[in-house]
């Protein structure tokens, strides 16, 4: 388990994702944090990544590699968005850099509806 003073925001850790029925994502893998961490939960708000190319959409957020220190490119699920305990995130992998932060932000307002303008 990591400490709340280990986490960061745009920090991605491996995070242990229950198993849910239907299409939601599971497993051992990499997740973003998505929320500021200074607040006194025992929960986060996290964004899942997957290493498998998905269909083009503003919720899918392509993530190089070597502009983001990933192992490999990745695909940032912003129609995704978890809560999970801080129990279930595990070691720190690295800290995407603001560009990257940005584009999530955007996914995550067009995933929720808000008319994030994507042009801005």
């Amino acid at each position: 388990m990591i400490s709340d003073k280990g986490l960061v925001r745009a920090g991605v850790y491996l995070a242990d994702i229950p198993v849910h029925d239907g299409w939601v994502i599971y497993g051992k893998r990499p997740v973003v944090i998505l929320q500021g961490v200074e607040n006194p939960s025992h929960t986060v708000v996290c964004i899942p990544l997957t290493s498998r190319v998905k269909n083009p959409s503003p919720t899918r957020i392509r993530l190089s590699a070597l502009e983001c220190g990933l192992r490999m490119d990745s695909t940032a699920l912003t129609e995704q968005v978890i809560c999970l305990d801080k129990a279930q995130i595990g070691r720190f992998l690295t800290k995407l850099p603001d560009a990257a932060m940005k584009s999530i932000e955007k996914g995550v307002f067009s995933s929720l509806g808000f008319g994030f303008d994507m042009a801005a």
